[in-house]
């Protein structure tokens, strides 16, 4: 009964923990709009040097990478929100809640497994001299997304050619 006890509180907190993560992101980014095409396109040429076939198949497969997320991403959503009613409800088991637990899982694998096959594409578009650049782009990317959100730097970020490639 206690290990069971310990299991749903520590669900409920790490749930409550993303909750107040999301909300503060959402928060965050409430009056961010996307960037017009002509400034991804512009980043594109500048930054990767690819030409404008290379921009039309990335606009290409990043509309086809939308498609294939949306409904992963609206089923987490929904997942997460069933796990947040069971931990709530007293009668579940922990067993039950386990196997929620991976089922979002699961659907994050889904979700990974498909980013992963859109970078291997932009790799694939890339002329062999535009790779490295592509890998440097990709990481100055994940930087961004890590807790803590990269570096420290104060002021903007520096201008298209002087960062590192």
């Amino acid at each position: 009964m206690t290990t069971k006890r310990f299991l749903i509180s520590s669900i409920f907190i790490l749930i409550l923990i993303n909750i107040i993560a999301l909300a503060s992101l959402w928060l965050q980014n409430k009056g961010a709009i996307h960037p017009p095409r002509h400034q991804i396109d512009n980043l594109l040429r500048d930054e990767l040097e690819w030409n404008q076939a290379q921009i039309e198949q990335f606009h290409i497969e990043r509309r086809a990478l939308k498609q294939r997320t949306q409904p992963i991403v609206h089923e987490l959503h929904q997942a997460k929100k069933t796990l947040f009613e069971m931990a709530l409800d007293e009668t579940n088991e922990a067993k039950e809640l386990e196997s929620q637990t991976l089922a979002i899982a699961q659907l994050h694998a889904q979700l990974e497994t498909i980013t992963v096959q859109h970078i291997m594409s932009l790799n694939a578009m890339c002329e062999p001299q535009q790779r490295p650049k592509l890998r440097a782009f990709l990481g100055e990317l994940l930087q961004m997304g890590r807790p803590g959100g990269g570096d420290k730097r104060v002021g903007p970020p520096p201008p298209p050619r002087q960062r590192e490639h």
